[in-house]
């Protein structure tokens, strides 16, 4: 049985363990996936280590798009304007891809970020923009919080 626990240990509800089925798909390549997100296309995007971007239908069907330069592809999310947004964490970019990108053409637009900051985790907030987390790569071990807001498709105001 798995007991859900809320608090201190208080359970709220109970289900059998055998009754949850986990499915594994195999990477096509090696590589090390770190986020994962569903996209406006019913399809399932994640981010690798690898420097690359993964797209996989719920069937199990993947695509990977590798990113020029390589880099560090920490976390990825649908964005309000209906593209993918992810961040490069060494190269210090967020980046942009619409769900019509092809291994021949990623379309990928990049916006470098002022400063040391690396950015890290990324969402869409209740007021449109895009929100992600960052901390510096060198020097000051200090931490952000940055509000991204689009202005047109491919232009935005970073401020934090």
């Amino acid at each position: 049985m798995l007991a859900i626990a809320l608090g201190l240990g208080a359970a709220v509800g109970i289900m059998p363990a055998a009754a949850q089925t986990f499915t594994e798909f195999m990477l096509p390549t090696a590589s090390r996936p770190s986020a994962i997100t569903t996209g406006p296309d019913g399809a399932l995007w994640f981010t690798e280590a690898a420097g690359k971007i993964g797209r996989m239908t719920i069937d199990g069907s993947i695509t990977e798009f590798p990113i020029k330069g390589g880099g560090v592809l920490h976390s990825i999310t649908t964005g309000p304007d209906g593209a993918l947004w992810l961040t490069e964490f060494t190269a210090k970019k967020i980046g942009r891809i619409p769900t019509t990108a092809t291994v021949e053409n990623l379309k990928l637009t990049e916006f470098a970020i002022p400063g040391s900051t690396g950015p890290l985790g990324i969402t869409t907030g209740p007021d449109g923009a895009l929100w992600f987390t960052g901390r510096q790569i060198a020097g000051s071990a200090g931490g952000r919080i940055i509000r991204l807001k689009l202005n047109q498709p491919h232009s935005f105001i970073v401020s934090s």
